[in-house]
């Protein structure tokens, strides 16, 4: 058993280690002092004709979204008066490796740099990056949006439904580009890959296994499954495609406006970010991500129609509902085994109650 395993053997180890970690990250974020920030803007933005040089920072605000990446919102001001507002995010390479599922923000930049830019679709604008050799940190520079709200935060059904539509253009459009062109650091989801979120779950669980007496069982049949998820038909997927990663284009949607919206069947503007994840694989698994959680029934109906449609068109493949069944058992077996911290918090226990329920659904139990 790992070390940081053998740590951490009750729920209360995990929520105080988990708290002692996050205010570790907020005491030891790292940003560029102005002068330095303001050369490399005055090189990346005028390059990416956002702005004409000089460049002048006018704010810089550090209190936004959480993250695992320092990261602020720089206001800048271009030679003509123009002011721009722009994310900036600061990491060394791969500083959260999660067992290869994330490969950090050098991965990242080269994503929108070299992948996202072909598939025209919502992504914040890629402005450019920069290696600091002084820190050996990397820069990734991209579009603002005002408000920054996530879109479970949006008006519903239309938000989430949106997201679901953007992620099936994803999807259909990611298929079609990689059949055309080779990205060979791509990660790419094998047998391997799957069945090892299984075997650190069980280690992980050890625990609870009084509590679960079924999870060995049931991750023998993930683990027989395993070939099958890989064998899946691939395209180009977000890979952590949840509600926090997805924000509304317009910002903060005036509430006057949220019942007329929320009525529509999508149409809101939609945009996916942090593209650290991002993979080959089943597209089934961004839809297991970004309904995970307590959404309405109706709702999540809606959101797999729209995904269908602009996905595959009409009708579903007929191993459509299978793969996602399949997707979402892959998808809380991969949240419990990251890491013994989350796998035994007391507020993770519904997902063992899922994963036993999705077993039982694909005959694994």
């Amino acid at each position: 058993m790992n070390t940081r395993s053998s740590r951490v053997t009750t729920p209360e180890d995990a929520e105080r280690l988990l708290e002692l970690e996050a205010a570790h990250r907020r005491e030891n974020r790292r940003y560029p002092e102005d002068d330095r920030l303001a050369t490399v803007l005055g090189h990346l933005l005028p390059s990416s004709g956002a702005l004409a040089g000089p460049i002048a920072i006018l704010a810089r605000d550090r209190s936004g979204r959480a993250s695992t990446f320092s990261n602020e919102v720089v206001t800048a001001r271009g030679a003509d008066g123009t002011e721009l507002r722009l994310l900036c995010k600061y990491a060394r390479t791969n500083s959260h490796p999660a067992f290869g599922h994330r490969r950090g923000i050098e991965y990242e930049i080269r994503m929108y740099a070299d992948l996202l830019s072909e598939l025209q679709l919502p992504t914040p604008r890629y402005y450019g990056s920069h290696h600091e050799p002084s820190t050996g940190e990397y820069w990734l520079v991209m579009e603002y949006f005002d408000g920054g709200l996530t879109v479970n935060k949006g008006p519903q059904p239309a938000a989430i439904v949106s997201a679901a539509q953007v992620m099936g253009d994803l999807h259909a459009r990611g298929e079609t580009l990689l059949r055309q062109a080779d990205f060979g650091d791509l990660i790419e989801y094998d047998t391997d890959y799957f069945r090892s979120w299984a075997s650190r779950l069980l280690e992980y669980a050890e625990p609870l296994s009084d509590q679960y007496p079924w999870l060995g069982a049931l991750c023998d049949g993930y683990m027989a499954l395993a070939p099958h998820l890989a064998a899946f038909p691939t395209t180009l997927i977000h890979g952590e495609y949840t509600v926090h990663n997805v924000l509304l284009r317009e910002g903060t949607i005036p509430r006057e406006r949220w019942t007329e919206i929320a009525a529509q069947r999508g149409g809101v503007g939609v945009a996916p970010i942090d593209w650290e994840s991002a993979a080959r694989s089943f597209g089934e698994i961004d839809l297991a991500f970004m309904l995970d959680g307590a959404w309405p029934s109706d709702i999540q109906q809606i959101c797999v129609e729209e995904y269908i449609l602009h996905r595959f068109g009409s009708p579903a493949p007929p191993e459509f509902e299978r793969r996602f069944l399949a997707a979402q058992l892959y998808m809380h077996v991969r949240w419990m085994g990251d890491r013994p911290e989350k796998t035994l918090l007391r507020k993770s226990s519904w997902r063992f109650q899922r994963m036993e329920g999705l077993g039982r659904t694909l005959g694994l139990l």
